[in-house]
């Protein structure tokens, strides 16, 4: 029988493992796909290339970190978790840097890898998307440290929107 289970466990492994590696490059490849479609100079230029990798690797590892230390650290509430989870932060470097059209595109890519990573999927996403959408339409053209304020209070603003919706939903109390 024990020998059963760790074949049984064995092979569910393999199973998993090629399940997230496929969906992950089927995300890759819809994600390229937007690229060429929204901004074609942005895959000709390895620079923008790398630039798109290095922050999107870095969003997932922020939110991977603040997640472990949340789930086996902390005892807070969902909501509170989505409020220290910086989940603009690439966003507003992208549209600085790469322009809104191509920020949007990968903005849903990394929400999508991000709401991927955790339990609470959808509201992880969604919170993830509107707060970053939000983050770099407003720092796109940050020029002055007030800019730096107003997009942070915008960014907040959408995620305590965005989690006072799901507590409704959920009907938990205010």
């Amino acid at each position: 029988q024990e020998e059963l289970k760790q074949s049984q466990q064995g092979r569910h492994i393999w199973r998993e493992t090629f399940f997230h590696s496929g969906l992950s490059l089927c995300l890759l490849l819809a994600l390229g796909y937007m690229l060429k479609v929204v901004s074609p100079p942005a895959l000709q230029q390895t620079s923008k290339l790398v630039l798109i990798a290095v922050l999107v690797i870095f969003q997932l590892l922020l939110t991977r970190i603040f997640s472990d230390v949340f789930y086996s650290r902390l005892s807070l509430s969902p909501v509170d978790y989505m409020a220290i989870v910086p989940l603009a932060a690439s966003a507003m470097l992208m549209a600085q840097l790469l322009g809104l059209r191509v920020t949007v595109v990968v903005i849903v890519y990394i929400s999508l890898l991000t709401a991927y990573q955790t339990p609470q999927s959808l509201q992880l996403f969604m919170t993830s998307l509107f707060s970053s959408l939000v983050g770099a339409m407003l720092f796109r053209r940050a020029r002055k440290r007030i800019h730096s304020l107003q997009t942070a209070l915008g960014i907040a603003l959408a995620v305590i929107i965005i989690q006072l919706l799901f507590l409704v939903s959920n009907e938990v109390p205010l």
